[in-house]
């Protein structure tokens, strides 16, 4: 396994096949966005959100936990649906024992809708609960910058600066969406305007062939044909399509997503994440 390292997207490297592994590390911000495989550069990750407890998205952190502790890195924290947690503790628990080892340590939140959790300087992390079989969420990071109020934008440097020395408050403050990934979900997150306007957004896309969208519907998966649908909303820097089923040739993939980049705006960069081990 060799993640994709993505330029411009906040140091992030990830690997996905629908259904086996998934992982999104954001090296610049410490944070890692589900982990259904392990890869040893996953170390480094001390914010860790689970979208959901399907394996393909949590499989791996048992190994990170174990890893952690018995590396004497940094506990991390996990961030995940509060139902999560007592099935996550019994699993920790049984494989502790089996492994004859010390207690993993990790430090446990809830993740509560409406709430911004910070995850470093100016950074803040916000949940949205989804459509999907299980308790699923997506993941938002916004960061907080200053913006000169409206009153002050005739003043020049100086007049500002003479300002800010008698106390006065010239900047608002704003929050501004750098990072929006889906989790596995259908239609209806396309209801959330961040998602549109994040710098960088990673939107599953099982399904691809026309056939099978009442099946994506059913299982409560993205088709390509939703994408489609909403493509000229699109917004983002940079647009990248994930947890893509490996029944579908490189080929017809590349081709069908070549429909979707000529409805994008031009701005917007199209990636697909799939996975190395396919590719090469």
């Amino acid at each position: 396994m060799r993640p994709n390292i993505w330029q411009n997207s906040f140091g992030l490297h990830s690997f996905s096949i629908a259904g086996d592994a998934n992982f999104y590390l954001f090296k610049a911000l410490n944070l890692l966005i589900d982990i259904g495989a392990w890869h040893p550069i996953l170390a480094s990750a001390q914010h860790i959100f689970l979208s959901h407890g399907h394996m393909d998205h949590i499989a791996g952190l048992f190994k990170l936990l174990s890893y952690k502790t018995s590396h004497k890195i940094q506990p991390p924290t996990i961030y995940a649906h509060p139902d999560m947690q007592p099935n996550i503790q019994t699993a920790c628990q049984a494989l502790e024992q089996l492994n004859g080892l010390k207690t993993w340590d990790y430090h446990w939140q809830n993740l509560i809708p409406e709430t911004h959790f910070t995850i470093g300087n100016n950074r803040l992390l916000q949940a949205f609960p989804l459509t999907h079989h299980i308790h699923s969420n997506a993941c938002l990071i916004w960061e907080q910058r200053k913006r000169l109020q409206e009153r002050y934008k005739g003043l020049d440097t100086q007049q500002i600066q003479r300002l800010v020395l008698e106390g006065a408050e010239v900047n608002d403050q704003i929050l501004i969406p750098i990072i929006f990934y889906s989790g596995d979900t259908e239609s209806s997150v396309f209801a959330i305007p961040e998602l549109f306007n994040a710098e960088i957004c990673v939107l599953e896309c099982t399904f691809w062939e026309p056939e099978y969208r009442s099946k994506a519907n059913k299982f409560k998966h993205l088709h390509i044909m939703d994408i489609l649908d909403v493509a000229s909303q699109f917004n983002n820097k940079i647009l990248i399509l994930t947890h893509i089923s490996e029944r579908y040739s490189i080929e017809f993939i590349t081709n069908t997503a070549q429909k979707l980049q000529d409805l994008l705006p031009r701005s917007v960069q199209l990636k697909l994440d799939l996975p190395t081990i396919i590719t090469t």
